[in-house]
């Protein structure tokens, strides 16, 4: 599509519905901030639309979900850092869809790429909900209602407070920020051609109304239904939640009867939709025929496909264990049903129900306080696309509450297949690798094999047995420390007491039956006793337990076998809380941690070649503050940063030495944390974002490059060439985000030497190409007061180690103090290495990355 086709206007002018600006853009999976690539990680969805096999699901953080062949692959893509995508029509095979602060995106190939349309308005107002029929647009604003044409300009809008759209406060554990607002009522309908756009005031007597406008949005009505509905017992008020169009008719949901009305374009008579008055009817006076609709389907579980109503059933599957009728909760069975007239009212089950398995909860308060298990929770409000016999469901629907758990269930076959496509919650918790890692929240765990774009969470129940396992098996209520291994063996500790194991051979799917253990074989953690981290070594794990809430630090080590059965209980002691073991064997670690002597608790860390019987204390500090982070980048070199007052460290093991890395000029709470990715060193925090310049001088730090302000990092993991942090900047709202390094692609040599990182005696371009396969070259310059080939010391790797000198390294001259340094690379392993040059009085080194 010729995206100036919109602009047939010149000469023209339209004060109210000029465009300003149309961007065609491609799809992107990450968002760019200089050197790196952002990806979120959690996002809510607000809907979804199937065109053909194509089906695309849309939210915050600019997150599209795409798949072209109807679901069975997905790819992520991402059309801006703060954009919320509200909602999205499809008309006539070109996708129309809404952004929340106040712009239109537009696809004519399926989503592929897409048009943003930035239209003016006559306020500032957020967009919510999108209408479109054969001429126009009819878009919900903050307090009004806009009316476009096809070159999207705008005709007339219409404000009134009745359409004022409220922000409700909730908290909830299954977004980002625990507590947050979400806005309702946001949608609108098409009925009777006319628009019915259901309200929520802080005027009572408005409860039961709802506005009427005419197409033209010249005329607003409002309608109320108090006289025209004769009240049930108990029942005060009857609100609009919902319109369905199915059969050819409108039908009408208020709560709390949550059953359907129907009405006639006068909108001044009102009766029954069913035949039977207690059909559906959750306030029916009759309490026996009221509860048998909670045998039918949920109350607020109704959807259509424009021509069946359906609605959805969840019950629990269960195990009898005794004679007089004791039972297990096993799993939730969802079954879709589908309604039936005749001979009577009733609904029928289709398909095939679905099994939640899955170990998945939520909390939230609103008005009251809930907890229950998520997915039926979703289901059972459903927000829910119908067509080409597939339903794709996800969570937020717009009458319910707020969810960034980035849900979707597919169904396929009217409802006789299903597939679980994803879900997330919690925080990030453990890197595998590159592609593999797992969230967690309290004791639910969600596991990724391909970079974060679909999450699974634990499966609490496998087919054929007779109870089921949550992590923990009842004894733990938070995961603290987790260990898995590339062949998906893995076990995990946690708080308040971890006597038997917790263990997986499929990276957390599920987890193993609990295994009877000997005491004496067993591990004996009592409540307030926190674990180190997990390490395997020498085909045993090595762990600990430490306490630091009695008036004595207390500590306990433990070495189990390859199996986790096992368990041999080496040393208590106290007046020592170590947190953090890194080994070199299982009798030669170092213990991270606090030490309290005559009430005096200082940061030590101790070494041990007896596996914690005695102990030498190469460091001691005072004054220290709090522990922020401590990481073991080898087995010799360990980082510790604290806060209060701010300081980053290291501890060289070779030579017993605690170096000060960095310390802020003055301390404002930067919190600061190091973040290693593909083996370059940042230091990040509040407002903080530094990184190294010289890999083998780490107290060489310069401010980093970064997109839209200062960014602000609450937390970060990595491994290898991933990080991934919770962190909000000037543009983007926090998330959880995964962090890579951009590609580099061979580069052209330009003329115009770049001179980046280097002292004022030495300048080196980037090395091209990057990453190397057989040789690399880069340009340099330098003062002209040493010789540079003789300054060439040799090639070192990211440990600092001397992997070979200066034999295949080549300097051309151009002049007295220009050329070129070539290194001659191949048969190098992949990895970052580093040319170093010496002369009198400094040193430089240029970073190589090796393929």
């Amino acid at each position: 599509m010729k995206s100036n086709n919109i602009f047939n206007r010149k000469g023209k002018l339209y004060p109210f519905g000029a465009i300003l600006t149309i961007c065609m853009i491609m799809f992107a999976s990450t968002l760019e901030a200089k050197n790196f690539d952002l990806t979120p990680l959690r996002n809510g969805f607000f809907g979804s639309v199937i065109i053909d096999s194509t089906i695309i699901v849309y939210g915050d953080f600019g997150v599209i979900y795409r798949s072209t062949d109807l679901g069975t692959t997905w790819k992520m893509h991402l059309i801006g850092e703060d954009a919320i995508i509200r909602r999205m029509e499809n008309f006539n095979d070109t996708l129309w869809g809404i952004l929340e602060k106040g712009s239109i995106i537009r696809s004519t190939n399926k989503g592929e790429t897409w048009e943003i349309l930035a239209i003016d308005v006559p306020r500032n107002e957020r967009f919510y909900w999108l209408l479109i029929d054969s001429n126009y647009f009819y878009i919900r604003c903050d307090s009004s209602i806009l009316k476009l044409d096809r070159n999207l300009k705008l005709l007339k809008s219409i404000t009134n407070e009745f359409l004022k759209i409220r922000w409700i406060d909730i908290y909830c554990d299954c977004t980002l920020l625990s507590r947050v607002k979400f806005p309702t009522p946001i949608k609108f309908f098409f009925v009777f051609d006319k628009i019915v756009v259901p309200i929520r005031s802080s005027n009572t007597s408005l409860v039961e109304s709802f506005c009427v406008i005419d197409k033209e949005l010249n005329n607003l009505n409002l309608v109320t239904i108090s006289d025209k509905i004769p009240k049930q017992k108990d029942e005060n008020y009857l609100a609009l939640v919902d319109i369905f169009y199915f059969d050819n008719t409108y039908t009408f949901q208020f709560i709390p009867r949550y059953g359907l009305f129907k009405t006639d374009s006068t909108f001044e008579n009102w009766q029954w939709f069913f035949k039977d008055p207690s059909f559906l009817n959750y306030t029916f006076e009759d309490s026996t025929l009221r509860w048998q609709n909670y045998n039918r389907v949920s109350r607020s579980s109704l959807f259509t496909d424009n021509t069946t109503l359906y609605g959805i059933y969840s019950e629990m599957v269960k195990h009898i264990v005794d004679t007089i009728g004791s039972f297990k909760n096993l799993f939730n069975k969802i079954c879709i049903k589908k309604y039936k007239s005749q001979p009577q009212d009733t609904f029928i089950v289709i398909g095939n129900p679905f099994k939640d398995i899955f170990f998945a909860t939520v909390e939230y308060n609103y008005n009251y306080k809930l907890v229950n298990d998520i997915i039926p929770n979703h289901l059972l409000l459903p927000n829910v696309t119908v067509s080409n016999n597939t339903a794709v469901f996800t969570s937020n629907n717009p009458g319910s509450y707020l969810a960034q758990d980035k849900f979707i269930l597919l169904s396929r076959n009217q409802f006789s297949e299903w597939d679980f496509v994803n879900l997330v919650q919690g925080q990030p918790f453990y890197i595998l690798n590159d592609s593999t890692f797992f969230f967690v929240k309290e004791l639910e765990i969600y596991r990724t094999f391909n970079s974060g774009i679909t999450f699974k969470p634990f499966e609490a129940y496998t087919e054929g047995d007779t109870d089921s396992y949550i992590p923990g098996h009842l004894n733990l209520r938070r995961i603290t420390q987790m260990y898995i291994d590339s062949s998906g063996k893995g076990v995990l500790l946690g708080i308040p007491r971890n006597p038997f194991p917790t263990k997986t051979y499929n990276f957390f799917k599920n987890i193993e039956h609990p295994v009877s253990i000997p005491y004496y074989e067993s591990i004996r953690s009592y409540p307030n006793e926190y674990p180190t981290n997990i390490s395997f070594i020498e085909d045993q794990f090595l762990f600990g337990f430490y306490d630091t809430s009695r008036i004595n630090f207390r500590y306990k080590i433990y070495v189990g076998d390859s199996s986790f059965l096992r368990f041999k209980f080496i040393t208590l002691d106290s007046l020592f809380a170590p947190m953090y073991l890194v080994p070199r064997t299982i009798k030669d670690f170092l213990a991270i941690g606090l030490a309290n002597f005559n009430s005096d608790t200082t940061f030590e860390i101790r070494n041990t070649t007896d596996t914690g019987h005695t102990w030498t204390t190469p460091v001691r500090l005072i004054n220290f503050g709090k522990i922020n982070q401590i990481y073991a980048h080898n087995q010799d070199s360990v980082f510790i940063t604290f806060t209060q007052p701010d300081r980053v460290y290291l501890y060289d093991r070779t030579r017993d030495t605690l170096q000060l890395l960095w310390q802020p000029e003055t301390d404002e709470g930067q919190n600061p944390l190091l973040m290693v990715i593909s083996d370059r060193f940042y230091l990040v925090g509040k407002g903080l974002f530094l990184e190294n310049t010289d890999r083998s001088d780490l107290t060489q730090w310069r401010e980093g490059e970064w997109d839209y302000g200062k960014p602000n990092f609450e937390s970060v993991i990595f491994k290898s060439n991933v990080a991934i942090a919770g962190l909000s900047d000037s543009l983007r709202p926090f998330n959880y985000y995964k962090i890579t390094l951009k590609k580099q692609t061979p580069s052209v040599v330009q003329e115009q030497l770049e001179k980046r990182y280097y002292t004022t005696k030495f300048w080196a371009s980037e090395p091209y190409p990057q990453p190397a396969g057989v040789r690399v070259k880069a340009r340099i310059a330098w003062d002209g007061s040493f010789d540079v080939a003789e300054a060439i010391d040799g090639v070192y790797d990211s440990m600092g180690r001397k992997v070979e000198g200066k034999e295949r390294i080549r300097v051309t001259i151009r002049d007295k103090a220009y050329g070129e340094l070539e290194w001659e690379c191949s048969g190098m392993p992949a990895g970052v290495y580093f040319i170093l040059l010496r002369w009198a009085g400094g040193s430089e080194s240029v970073p190589v990355v090796v393929e």
